[in-house]
């Protein structure tokens, strides 16, 4: 999964409750901080997919 397909996803799942930012290092900036644990299930699934997507392919 690409960088901004995982940041556009992210956003529009959550309802414009978050915003996403990809960093020079492809590293994830999510804000608002969410409490991950209490986070819905989609947004846990599609961040492990993200981070299952080797680092060159972001």
């Amino acid at each position: 999964m690409l960088a901004t397909e995982f940041k556009q996803r992210l956003e529009q799942m959550a309802g414009g409750q978050v915003e996403v930012s990809i960093c020079d290092n492809k590293d994830v900036l999510i804000r608002p901080a969410i409490n991950f644990n209490a986070a819905p299930p989609f947004v846990k699934q599609l961040l492990w997919d993200y981070l299952d997507t080797p680092r060159e392919e972001r």
